[in-house]
């Protein structure tokens, strides 16, 4: 489990990273990350390490291949919103361009990370106890109801967290759009 400790602190801190060189700037199209936003991250990985824990199937070398995806799918969905950086398509095998925000339009990062792992960890974890599903569930809906407390509702539907069963913006589609298989890693 240290290895899936140190994973995860990995993971947290290249998203951090990423993060940090946006904060007090201005993007014309886009609404920029902060770092209290990376709570989200934070959130899901905190939960995804008690998911490897506690639902069968997940030796350590499965557990550090899904806490990988977890943390490409969780960097492809945010990319659009750090224009200093790049995307992977074309560098992992599979991973082809990825659908782009709208230009002009805004998008708030953090509702787009939670939508894109919300439905990259239900479709991981499909064999865990209810009450992970549960979990999984309640976190995403914390997350959107806070966003949509405070978010226009345009940028909310833009990001992936709007309207009945919440989703709606290609943007948190990346899990759908990537499925790598063994041996491409």
């Amino acid at each position: 489990m240290r290895g899936l400790r140190n994973l995860f602190l990995l993971v947290v801190s290249l998203f951090v990273a990423a993060v940090a060189p946006l904060i007090g700037r201005d993007n014309v199209n886009a609404v920029t990350l902060k770092i209290d936003q990376a709570e989200v991250a934070t959130q899901w990985f905190d939960l995804q390490l008690t998911l490897v824990r506690t639902t069968p199937g997940f030796s350590p070398p499965v557990a550090s291949r899904v806490l990988a995806y977890t943390g490409i799918v969780l960097y492809e969905s945010i990319v659009p919103g750090m224009p200093e950086y790049q995307s992977l398509a074309g560098q992992l095998n599979g991973l082809d361009p990825l659908p782009q925000p709208s230009s002009g339009s805004d998008y708030h990062w953090a509702a787009v990370a939670n939508s894109a792992l919300a439905t990259l960890i239900r479709r991981l974890y499909v064999h865990t106890a209810d009450e992970n599903k549960a979990a999984i569930e309640a976190l995403y809906e914390r997350f959107a109801d806070e966003f949509a407390a405070t978010l226009d509702p345009d940028v909310l539907a833009r990001s992936g967290n709007a309207g009945p069963g919440r989703g709606g913006r290609d943007l948190h589609l990346v899990p759908d759009r990537w499925r790598p298989r063994r041996g491409d890693q």
